[in-house]
Parts: structure tokens; sequence; C-alpha cells
């Protein structure tokens, strides 16, 4: 799973600042924005993306980000909106999407300074991370588990195995989009 954590204080002071009442919205809703933002990074890291660059980039229609975000204020404000008009973006744009035209498709983004992003060890507790995958499974009768889910064994001893041999990787360069999606995707089946 992925896990944000905001670095730059100034962010949450100055959303506390812009909109101090009631108290703790500023904190509830700056949460809420970054767990929108974990959740699509998640999705984009699952779908696989390998968009040439040195530094991790993710894939997310930032039109989709911004009407999941909060509102915020009398005004309605979206947080996604405020955030960008006072310079406090969570992540960089490398290359905006469109509905159309040459940039079809979603946007391509990477984290700011203001965050880190680190990945946490989906094996520390499955459930959680199932749970996130699949929000709705417990819901699902027997017979749409069986239509919808492809059920198998997995070789849990060789699969450890290959995802160890991301992490020697890792600890000698920084793996590529593709080596990371691949390792991800790894992790999700374990």
């Amino acid at each position: 799973m992925i896990k944000i954590s905001i670095i730059d204080q100034r962010i949450e002071t100055a959303l506390h600042a812009a909109f101090p009442k009631p108290p703790n919205a500023a904190k509830k809703h700056l949460n809420k924005y970054v767990s929108v933002l974990e959740n699509m990074l998640e999705q984009s890291e699952l779908r696989g993306f390998t968009y040439k660059t040195k530094f991790p980039s993710y894939q997310i229609s930032l039109h989709q980000f911004e009407l999941d975000t909060p509102r915020m204020g009398s005004q309605k404000k979206r947080l996604y909106a405020w955030l960008n008009e006072n310079k406090m973006q969570l992540f960089d744009v490398i290359k905006l999407g469109t509905k159309t035209g040459s940039n079809n498709g979603p946007s391509i983004i990477k984290a700011s300074t203001a965050i880190d992003i680190a990945f946490v060890d989906d094996r520390v507790d499955p459930k959680v991370a199932f749970d996130k995958l699949h929000p709705n499974f417990h819901l699902l009768s027997d017979h749409e588990i069986a239509t919808d889910y492809d059920c198998c064994e997995v070789d849990v001893h060789s699969l450890e195995n290959y995802l160890q041999f991301f992490i020697n990787i890792n600890a000698h360069t920084k793996l590529n989009n593709k080596e990371r999606s691949a390792y991800v995707q790894a992790m999700r089946i374990i």
C-alpha cells in the first residue's frame, strides 16, 4: 500500500488559517484529500505504467481527482483548487492529460517536495490491504465471487523469491517504472 506523509507543515497551517471553523476541519479535509490521492496512486501502480522518467511517476485523472476531493468553507471550494491557487500542491504535473487531442488520456504526475511517499508491505496487515482493493467483496454472494473472481493456488515461496529479486535491485539502484509495477502487482498477489 502507498502511504503519503506531508513533510511541509506549512500546508496544514495555511489551510487551518484559511478555514478555521469548524475546529479540526482543515486537518480532516486534508486527511481525506491525502486518502483519495493514495488510492489513485495505488490504482496507477496496479494498472502498471511505463513513462520514462528518473523519478516515480503516476498516471491519474486530475478531473476525477478534483471531483473526489473535499469541499471547504462557505463557498464550497474544492481543496484541490485551493492548494493549486496557493502553490501548495502535493504533486507536480509532468504531462497534463485531456479528453481529446494529442494528450488524450490521464495526466502524468510525480510527488512534490511537500510529501514523502512510502510503500507499506501489504503482508503487515493483509486484511486491510484486501479490503482496500475489494471494498465490496464481503457483500458478494458465492455465485458472484465464482463468476467475478478467478481463485487459484499461489506458489508463495516462488513469489517471495521473485519479490526478493526486486528488493535486491532496489538496494543498488532505483526500480524503473516497469520493475516497480511488477513488484507492486506481485505484492498484491502475495
